[in-house]
Formats: structure tokens, C-alpha cells, sequence
């Protein structure tokens, strides 16, 4: 029964760990912050096309990203900095519908070049 009961609770925890990382507090301190000119405008997800990220500059290395899908639009505050040369996105709600405090999530920034 104990042995059930814990291979059920490992495969719980397994099932809801999430891919995108969260957190009540940024990731970073101001000396990390940097702002990337090659994010701004609009990006579409090439999973799918109703979806559209927007990112426009803000003052204080910060940009205003809107989340665009087929029936809403989120608008949030977004920075970029560095740790150890990688390049990673906090993303925070302006939205604190049944949080009191929004929550803040990080996303690994990969650049993909291609040539046309």
C-alpha cells in the first residue's frame, strides 16, 4: 500500500511539474537587465497563426508585450537580461485577477538564424 502510494505521488509530481518557470519575484537584479532591439515588433507562432506576441519598447530596459489570440489580449511587462551569457525573458502580468501578487515567468531566449 505505502509503495502504491508513493510511485502515485511521484507520478503526480512528475505530471505537474510545468516547462515554464514562475515565481512571486524577478529573476534577475538591474546589473543583468540588458534590451534587445531584435525583439521588438510582432512574432507569430508558427504552431499557430491566431496567436501573436508583441513587444514594444518602455522606458528602463523594459517593453510592453501584448499576448494577441483569436478572442483576448493580454498586456504585460516584459525585460530581458543575462546570466552567464544566456539570454532569458521575465515576463509579469499587469493582470491580478486572483493573485495579489502577479506572478513573474521565465523564459529561455533562443536566437535561430537563417539565411533567405
Amino acid at each position: 500500500m505505502k509503495k502504491s502510494c508513493l510511485m502515485l505521488l511521484a507520478s503526480a509530481a512528475a505530471l505537474l511539474a510545468g516547462c515554464v518557470v514562475t515565481s512571486v519575484c524577478p529573476f534577475y537584479t538591474e546589473k543583468d537587465l540588458v534590451f534587445e532591439t531584435t525583439l521588438l515588433g510582432n512574432w507569430v507562432n508558427p504552431k499557430n497563426h491566431d496567436e501573436l506576441w508583441r513587444f514594444e519598447k518602455l522606458p528602463e530596459l523594459a517593453y510592453r508585450f501584448t499576448l494577441l489570440e483569436a478572442t483576448k489580449a493580454d498586456i504585460m511587462e516584459a525585460r530581458t537580461f543575462r546570466l552567464q551569457g544566456q539570454l532569458f525573458l521575465d515576463i509579469a502580468s499587469n493582470d491580478q485577477d486572483i493573485h495579489f501578487i502577479p506572478a513573474h515567468y521565465l523564459l529561455k531566449v533562443f536566437v535561430s538564424i537563417t539565411s533567405a
